[in-house]
Parts: structure tokens; C-alpha cells; sequence
């Protein structure tokens, strides 16, 4: 979803095989991944940020439209 500049995304895994392990993966942002959280199937979780990020090449327009 995207909502004020910034997005969501939920991943969840089709294959049973992977879903044993992991529930589901978020990732959320803005201009670039912010935060990356894994929901494992026994209720673990773990939760990764991204702080600083710096992009070395600029985005093409049909990046910056994906994120815009």
C-alpha cells in the first residue's frame, strides 16, 4: 500500500515448505527500504532497518514514478 510517500508490502509464501518457517515478510518504506520484518511460523520475529541509506545512481523517471 502507499500512503503519504510512503509504501508496504506483505509478502506471504504459497509453498508449504516455506511456510514452516516463515509467516509472512513486511517490508516498508519510502524512497528506499526503511524496514524489513520476518514472522517465522513458531512466532519468532526479526526485524531488520535500514538507516542512512544513500542511492550511488540517480532513479530513472519510471523509478521515481513507481515510488511517487
Amino acid at each position: 500500500s502507499l500512503k503519504n510517500g510512503r509504501w508496504e508490502a506483505t509478502l506471504v509464501p504459497k509453498e508449504a515448505w516455506v511456510a514452516k518457517v516463515a509467516k509472512e515478510i513486511k517490508l516498508e518504506g519510502g524512497k528506499t527500504l526503511d524496514t524489513l520484518r520476518l514472522s517465522e511460523a513458531n512466532g519468532d520475529s526479526s526485524v531488520i532497518s535500514f538507516v542512512d541509506v544513500r542511492l550511488k545512481a540517480p532513479l530513472t523517471a519510471d523509478e521515481k514514478a513507481l515510488i511517487e
